[in-house]
């Protein structure tokens, strides 16, 4: 019996010296686990908020004299400018959009800004997509016509099978912003796109606004 014993008191402390042995890596998984559902939650959701709301204040960057005339339409740099400004503030980056300290991002955000009017007679680009990457800013006038127009959810805004779309029947803008959210425990972040849009909407037709 004592050798039975003795035998069961081995096996528990080999039990408690392999359950030490796996004790890192199981706190490895669970940091891993943990820190991929950060990612997917905590500054993913900085991203998508600050992109609905930079997408807001682009399609709220009104001409002056359009929207005198009863048919508001959007002023493309004053746009431009308030859509980066959200950009900026919101998620720390710098007058490069290079990630600063305290951002939820690492190194550059990207982003793809169409400004749609439309065809109009107050001398507003019909439409314009500013796009910056790490390689720079670049600007294209495109022709829209009459809304409603449909524009495909990529980099160029065109429309293909294999993209969502989206339609914009008043003035407005569609962003998409692409972006390496910062890990805490991993050593390489993961790279979120985030879009929105937003247009004008008449006061008079619900909102009071946009």
């Amino acid at each position: 019996m004592k050798d039975r014993c003795l035998i069961n008191n081995q096996d528990g402390g080999a039990i408690v010296i392999i359950f030490i042995m796996l004790f890192p890596l199981l706190l490895i998984t669970n940091v891993y686990f943990n820190e991929n559902k950060r990612l997917l939650t905590g500054s993913n959701v900085i991203l998508k908020n600050t992109v609905a709301i930079a997408a807001k204040a682009g399609a709220q960057s009104v001409d002056d004299v359009s929207q005198a005339h009863g048919l508001p339409m959007i002023d493309p740099n004053m746009a431009h400018e308030n859509f980066r400004k959200i950009l900026i503030r919101n998620l720390k980056l710098d007058g490069n959009m290079q990630s600063i300290n305290g951002s939820p991002t690492v190194g550059s955000v990207d982003y793809y800004l169409l400004i749609c009017n439309g065809a109009n007679s107050f001398g507003l680009d019909e439409g314009i997509i500013y796009k910056h990457t790490s390689e720079g800013l670049e600007t294209t006038v495109i022709d829209i016509g009459e809304l409603p127009k449909t524009f495909g959810l990529n980099y160029d805004f065109n429309i293909t099978p294999e993209d969502k779309s989206v339609t914009l029947d008043r003035p407005g803008v569609i962003v998409i912003v692409k972006a390496q959210i910062k890990p805490v425990a991993m050593t390489v972040g993961a790279e979120t796109i985030r879009w929105a849009s937003a247009k004008i909407v008449m006061a008079r037709e619900g909102n009071g606004g946009l």
